[in-house]
């Protein structure tokens, strides 16, 4: 019995001892295994595959260490202001065409999205560049807001600054402050909304995005646009962008494959008040052609060096008068000729145009502006007209 019981217990220290030699084979091949997979995937590395089978065999005796990094994404309050992790519902609406008759059951997809636009107010007015609805009817094109489908009701283009203001039926709409481009920086961290609650860093690059450097425009208009990083897609038009404090500096005008340029959020703004009390758009009316001298590259006309200001000036491409008959410009006694350098305090160096400094006026103004006359400069008082800049779509 008792020669039983030692052969049992030798046969048992014996399958013990050969489990601990099968499992250290195992671990060192495992190890060699690991040893040759972490050499041989160098990660972009170049080396020698015989050295690395090498090494890897002389690692299976060395002692490994693992150690496990937790990673963790960053929350979004780190990747974007917190005052947009705050918002609630998003100011931005997409534009669709729809055809007539199809906008009760149409497929909302990206072969018929025209565009974004952004809330103005919260009974429904919106705005994009004018550019997104082109050539189509009000009827043939919808909102989606709030994962809803509106038709537009109204649709009023401003000449001023070539956008759409656009009403929909709805209510509540979250709406956000106007920032005042004059407090833009070159450099300035800005964030589009190309898409519904969806945002991406940009940079303020060019602050005087000229779209007119050779050409004469209205004194009721203005060219000046604001220039950020980045390219434009197809769908991106009308994006609101925003600065760092959650207030609207432009909106995107660029068509795909553009570099993004915004529609100054001040010159909405300043159309906005008259649209919603009258119905139309009413700014200060000048009367007055003029060539941007500070962002001009080509001139057919004799100026000094580094000389800025606006040069009233007959537009013959368009067969424009400088000075507009029974303008306020006329009735002033401006002239042909003449460099506007100043408007009260604002100085036309380049930095704005002079549409976009008069439509902080209110018709009917007082201002006084500087001009250059023959190389003279003399003062000029004029009393602002009133001019309607809007038009109806239908």
């Amino acid at each position: 019995m008792r020669d039983v019981l030692h052969k049992e217990i030798f046969l048992g220290l014996g399958r013990s001892i050969l489990l601990i030699i099968i499992a250290a084979a195992c671990g060192g091949l495992a190890g060699g295994a690991a040893g040759f997979y972490a050499s041989t995937f160098d990660y972009g590395r170049t080396s020698n595959l015989e050295q690395q089978i090498k090494n890897s065999l002389e690692s299976r005796n060395a002692t490994s260490t693992v150690s496990v990094i937790k990673v963790e994404r960053p929350a979004l309050s780190t990747i974007v202001p917190s005052i947009f992790v705050k918002r609630g519902t998003s100011a931005v609406a997409s534009v669709y065409h729809v055809p007539t008759g199809k906008a009760a059951g149409a497929l909302l997809d990206d072969t018929a999205l025209l565009g974004q636009s952004v809330a103005l107010t919260s009974d429904g007015w919106f705005v994009t560049p004018a550019a997104t609805l082109a050539d189509l009817k009000l009827s043939d094109a919808v909102l989606w807001f709030g994962h809803k489908t509106y038709p537009i009701e109204k649709g009023i283009v401003d000449n001023l600054d070539g956008v759409v203001f656009i009403k929909i039926n709805a209510t509540d709409v979250p709406v956000y402050s106007f920032s005042r481009v004059q407090d833009l920086a070159a450099g300035a961290e800005l964030w589009s909304e190309k898409r519904p609650s969806e945002y991406a860093p940009s940079v303020a690059t060019d602050l005087n995005f000229n779209l007119a450097p050779n050409s004469y425009v209205s004194s009721e208009a203005s060219a000046r646009r604001i220039g950020i990083s980045g390219a434009a897609f197809a769908g991106d038009r009308g994006a609101p962008v925003w600065n760092d404090e959650g207030q609207l500096v432009g909106i995107i005008e660029s068509k795909a494959g553009e570099q993004l340029r915004l529609v100054p959020a001040s010159l909405i703004a300043s159309s906005l008040p008259t649209l919603l009390t009258d119905g139309q758009i009413k700014h200060a009316y000048l009367g007055v052609v003029t060539l941007d001298l500070a962002n001009a590259k080509r001139l057919d006309v004799a100026a000094d060096e580094g000389q800025s200001g606006a040069l009233i000036s007959d537009d013959k491409k368009n067969n424009k008068l400088g000075v507009a008959k029974d303008s306020p410009a006329a009735k002033a006694g401006l002239k042909d000729g003449d460099v506007i350098l100043r408007v009260e305090r604002d100085i036309l160096d380049g930095t704005t145009d002079l549409g976009e400094i008069l439509s902080e006026y209110k018709p009917g103004s007082d201002v006084t502006l500087r001009v250059l006359r023959d190389k003279q400069d003399l003062d000029v008082k004029v009393s602002l007209g009133s001019t309607v800049t809007s038009e109806t779509l239908k």
